[in-house]
């Protein structure tokens, strides 16, 4: 049986990598979507046409079947700790 989204544990050592991806960006400044804020409301109101890199780091689904379906998984609760409904983008 898979795990439900909510099974996913929290990825190690995100923050960390994310914010020295940031610092190679220097000496543009970078967008970042940490924790809580790394959410697909974030993603999807941000101003792409800034950037020429765009790295995510975050857990994958991948459906062979039905490619469709796979997607990657963002922040699963907002900053008061209730569930996010719109998680997968």
């Amino acid at each position: 049986m898979k795990p439900a989204i909510a099974d996913l544990p929290r990825l190690p050592s995100t923050r960390t990598e994310a914010e020295a991806i940031a610092a190679l960006a220097k000496p543009q400044v970078p967008w970042l979507a940490l924790d809580f804020a790394a959410n697909r409301q974030a993603a999807l109101a941000a101003d792409w046409s800034n950037y020429a890199i765009v790295h995510f780091a975050t857990h994958a689904l991948l459906n062979p079947t039905h490619p469709e379906l796979s997607g990657i998984v963002l922040s699963l609760f907002d900053a008061q700790a209730r569930p996010r409904m719109d998680s997968c983008a």
